[in-house]
């Protein structure tokens, strides 16, 4: 297993039309044979390349991510997918431990070589499901809790591990809240979906114009997240549109 710090070239931000695909989209496409996992995650890596240097919205690549992705391809194509999610590619803000030898940070660059021995429970769920974990995603430091103890100091969505998260209309533009990366990410078609933490939901989703779920506390586990509160901590889901909610 292994993994890339995001590093890219600057150009401008055109939405492609990936970005306007919903996860039942990229199912058919799948089943009608217009494109296999591995050539989407492929596509949405180039995407992060051509833009990412603006926005700093992703910190580490997945390397492993084609290869799980061909996994993908392999069961479909003995009729054994998991799920609707089968080969969906999916990112986490990087307070979610993972077992792909991606540092887990909280965007502190103390923790850049630290690998997790275990990993958080909805990713666990999702890979049992097919979803293909392809990156992380930048935010606040500490999920922000480095700035209540010195408000005013640093910006939203800043981590001395990926440098400050921008949002994605104007230059210099506030992303708003520690979960702003996730929120970019899919905004501008870096992944389809991402998975975050709440309270950063509605301001990051808002600035982005993205559609964010927040499930109840208690529905989602929490096991394997790095939380400044477990009573007010929610786990939270990310996506183009709402019709992928269903």
């Amino acid at each position: 297993m292994s993994h890339q710090e995001a590093t890219t070239s600057s150009t401008s931000l055109p939405r492609p039309r990936l970005a306007s695909m919903t996860v039942p989209d990229m199912q058919r496409a799948f089943e009608n044979g217009i494109t296999v996992s591995e050539e989407l995650v492929k596509t949405y890596n180039s995407r992060i390349n051509e833009v990412n240097s603006k926005v700093r919205a992703v910190v580490w690549h997945n390397l492993d991510a084609e290869s799980i992705a061909q996994e993908s391809g392999k069961r479909r194509e003995r009729k054994e997918s998991r799920s609707i999610l089968d080969g969906i590619p999916f990112m986490v803000k990087d307070v979610f431990l993972t077992t792909d030898n991606m540092p887990s940070t909280t965007g502190c660059s103390g923790l850049r070589n630290a690998t997790p021995s275990f990993e958080a429970t909805v990713i666990k769920k999702l890979r049992e499901k097919g979803a293909v974990l392809s990156g992380e995603t930048n935010l606040s430091q500490w999920n922000n809790y480095r700035n209540y103890h010195a408000p005013g100091n640093t910006p939203s969505g800043w981590s001395s591990v990926g440098s400050e998260c921008k949002g994605i209309f104007v230059a210099e533009q506030d992303p708003r809240g520690c979960s702003s990366g996730s929120a970019v990410a899919v905004a501008l078609g870096l992944v389809p979906v991402a998975l975050a933490t709440e309270g950063s939901n509605a301001a990051p989703a808002c600035s982005a114009e993205v559609v964010g779920l927040k499930p109840t506390s208690s529905v989602t586990s929490r096991h394997g997240v790095y939380c400044v509160s477990s009573s007010k901590i929610a786990l939270e889901l990310w996506q183009r549109r709402a019709r992928m909610q269903r």
